[in-house]
This record gives structure tokens, sequence and C-alpha cells, in this order.
């Protein structure tokens, strides 16, 4: 828990950006227990505690407001970094986001699967939209075609001017007459 940590324990901080990144520190300072919500909170209910965590983290002393005080884990600020005090937790939260991450990757040929399915539901509903994907196509085709004759036509002008080089070049040889 939070509020139990001890000056030199260790913590850890997950940053979950495009490209993910691990901090690790050393608790310099842990804030004693308050209300999460100092007013205003019906009697009897039970209110949550959170403490401030303070600690070294690359040479620079760094604050983590608000930790809940029962935890030993927590989503800082925008869910966007996690923090905790178990290399055990950490090991599972990166497990789980590592495993998050195959499971959309293994879902990529489905779905592209599934985009081919809409497109033809589309075409079948909508004659209309299957006639532009047909018009879409046939230009496609027809570019294709036109880029190959294009290479063709650039092909035969370099075998015209090589043979037009050997002709010349066979023009100026003396002929011998018998």
């Amino acid at each position: 828990m939070f509020s139990s940590s001890r000056v030199n324990q260790t913590i850890y901080i997950l940053y979950k950006e495009s490209v993910p990144r691990i901090e690790i520190g050393s608790i310099t300072q842990v804030t004693q227990p308050v209300s999460k919500y100092p007013m205003g909170v019906p009697y009897g209910t039970m209110q949550e505690q959170v403490v401030d965590v303070y600690a070294n983290v690359g040479g620079s002393q760094r604050q983590f407001q608000q930790l809940p005080a029962d935890k030993e884990s927590a989503d800082f600020k925008t869910g966007n970094v996690f923090v905790t005090i178990s290399r055990d937790a950490m090991n599972a939260e990166i497990s789980n986001l590592k495993n998050e991450s195959v499971s959309i990757i293994n879902r990529v040929d489905e779905e592209r699967q599934k985009i081919v399915k809409y497109d033809e539901i589309l075409m079948q509903l909508n004659p209309e939209f299957a006639e532009k994907q047909r018009q879409e196509q046939e230009i496609a085709n027809l570019k294709n075609q036109v880029a190959q004759l294009a290479q063709t036509n650039s092909n035969l002008e370099n075998m015209m001017a090589r043979l037009m080089e050997k002709l010349d070049g066979d023009g100026t040889k003396p002929v011998k007459n018998k």
C-alpha cells in the first residue's frame, strides 16, 4: 500500500505512450493519508484516503499526488502513467498491455476480411455503389495498361535508337569493290 511505503523503497513508473517506457526511482517521502474528498461526503460513507508520494527518479525529485492510500498501484493523472511499488504489479500491467497489443495485431486479418464482406454487402444493397466500384476497378486496370504501353513504347524507342546507331556505324565502313 502506498500509505505504508518507506523511504528508499523502489517505485516503478510506466509511461503508456505510443512508445512505452519505464522509470525506476526511490521513494523519498510519503505524506499522511487524507480524505480524497474532504467535504460533502454523507455520514457513514467510506471515504477514500490518498497520499502524496515523493521520489527520486533519474536524479530529479518527482511528486505523485493523490495516490490511493490502500493500494500499491494506480493510474496517475490521465491514465497514461501507471505507478506502483510492486514489481509484480508492474509485470502484470506490462503483460496485460502486451496481450492487448497482440490481440489487436491478431485481429487485423479478421478486420480486413470484414471490410471485403461489407463492400460485398454494400454492392448487393446498392447497385450504384456496385457500379462505382466496377468503374473504379476499370479505371485502375486502364491506368495499368497505359503504364505498360508507355514502358513498352520506351523500350521500342531505345531498341530503334540502338539499331539506328548500328546502321549508321555500318554505313561509314568502306565498301570493297570486286
